[in-house]
């Protein structure tokens, strides 16, 4: 390997290194945020995301409405597990990024996989969970303090995005 190229893997795979901390800060500061102050999250979150208590009465939607407590519970405990997940797969990443970051690019492709698998989770929870479900099939949209939640689960989702993208396309090489 020459000198060059051995430069070009080692920036590439420092690049890499920086975009897998997006989906494990993600995943892990919403977990910590969701546990600091669970009340909060599902009295100002949940409970009016999927009580639709704020979707004008004429519509015909109400019938997706969810009303039970211990069903709130059971939205708030999924929700966070599946941030969770997010993070964990990351951070199992990272640490098997930095075990092969001396290894063959073989190796250190095997252990990126792990970020993308949780590049490709965020893109399940915030863009199929938060913006389509939360958004569309709860109408948050109609709900003037969660109106942003398709927003930012774009937002998250793009961050999702371009990580998983540059892994991609630094596959099947190291350059960048």
């Amino acid at each position: 390997m020459t000198i060059k190229l051995a430069l070009h893997s080692y920036i590439t795979r420092l690049f890499q290194l920086a975009l897998a901390l997006v989906p494990a800060f993600t995943g892990l500061f919403a977990v910590m945020n969701n546990l600091e102050d669970a009340k909060s999250t599902i009295s100002l979150v949940i409970d009016p995301l999927l009580s639709m208590n704020n979707v004008r009465p004429e519509f015909i939607h109400s019938w997706r409405a969810i009303h039970s407590p211990s069903l709130l519970s059971v939205a708030y405990f999924g929700m966070t597990s599946a941030e969770c997940m997010v993070g964990i797969l990351a951070l199992i990443g990272i640490i098997k990024m930095l075990w092969a970051f001396s290894a063959d690019h073989q190796s250190f492709s095997q252990a990126v996989a792990w970020v993308r698998a949780a590049c490709v989770w965020g893109v399940l929870v915030w863009g199929l969970g938060f913006y389509t479900m939360g958004g569309d099939f709860f109408l948050a949209w109609q709900n003037p303090n969660l109106s942003s939640l398709q927003t930012d689960g774009l937002n998250y989702v793009l961050m999702m995005a371009v990580p998983y993208v540059f892994f991609k396309l630094h596959e099947s090489s190291d350059t960048i």
